[in-house]
């Protein structure tokens, strides 16, 4: 028998090389083992710093209440002082100490990154596409109100896309499927839930008014959301034909990309939330300006 017989080997733990001992690929099994340690402390480091900015976003918040709460204490103590300008001094001692409590527990606790909702709606574009021209459908996005239940998180609106440009609007009944295939070819297509379904019913709940059923001031009570209520843009302004009945919406300072996708959830929204308040189906267009004072043009017809 060879000496290389008659050496004994220290076994192996859990199948893995010992300290030191290299790969058969000739890598140093102890750099896979600093790389994994890497990657934790990294992981460590993203979830402290996150954690330091939602609580210095607490913070700031907890200031912003208190410093309110004392103007409006300070007010309200000045206008049992000052009887002369006591009916002012209380208005405004009023104002701030309900502008701090809204401000201390209506805060947000979470903030979520502007890139969650791009890749969202990266694939919610993807798939529309895909479904449009694989089944052949044309390029025409109908927002139709229904009256069957849905979700109370969702407005009842549906996304028909038709199969032929000269579509008829199907029936609630067959807006219920997906793949809408009733008798006629003329009301073929797909339903789909838009992708700003919850936007418009989270807008209608948190609206001080009630939605107008005037199209002018309906569109605008939906752009003033886009701007300041949900921040999907920066700017918006409308154009309302009452004889063509259409209105142009244009946008700029757009949050997502690929304005003219499938379904961009400034195009749903203001679909949505015209079908939704004038209860008919509106077809919306979306068209991109590159010379302009606006990114993007939304017409909207009914």
């Amino acid at each position: 028998m060879s000496n290389t017989d008659e050496r004994t080997t220290e076994p192996r733990t859990n199948g893995r090389p010992r300290s030191g001992e290299a790969t058969a690929s000739g890598e140093d099994p102890n750099d896979g083992d600093e790389r994994e340690r890497r990657i934790e402390e990294l992981r460590a480091e993203n979830r402290r710093l996150r954690n330091d900015y939602a609580r210095g976003k607490h913070a700031k918040n907890r200031q912003t209440a208190l410093a309110l709460l004392g103007i409006g204490l300070a007010g309200i103590a000045a206008g049992i002082v000052f009887s002369s300008a006591r009916s002012v001094l209380l208005a405004l001692g009023a104002t701030g100490v309900f502008g701090g409590v809204l401000t201390y527990f209506l805060s947000p606790e979470r903030v979520m990154p502007a890139t969650v909702g791009r890749s969202a709606y990266d694939a919610v574009n993807e798939t529309g596409t895909a479904i449009r021209d694989e089944l052949g459908l044309a390029n025409v996005a109908v927002y139709a109100p229904v009256e069957f239940p849905t979700e109370e998180t969702r407005a009842p609106v549906r996304l028909f896309v038709p199969q032929s440009p000269d579509y008829e609007l199907p029936s609630d009944e067959a807006l219920r499927s997906t793949f809408v295939a009733p008798d006629s070819d003329r009301r073929r297509g797909v339903a789909l839930v838009p992708t700003a379904g919850r936007m418009v019913a989270e807008f209608e709940r948190m609206a001080s008014d009630e939605l107008s059923s005037r199209p002018e001031e309906l569109t605008a009570q939906l752009y003033d959301a886009l701007v300041e209520q949900f921040e999907v843009v920066r700017v918006a302004e409308a154009e309302y034909d009452e004889g063509a009945q259409q209105i142009a919406v244009g946008v700029s300072g757009v949050a997502y990309q690929d304005e003219t996708g499938f379904d961009h959830p400034v195009a749903s929204f203001l679909g949505s939330g015209l079908a939704h308040g004038l209860d008919t189906a509106v077809t919306v267009e979306t068209e991109s300006v590159a010379n302009g004072d606006s990114d993007l043009v939304v017409t909207c017809r009914w």
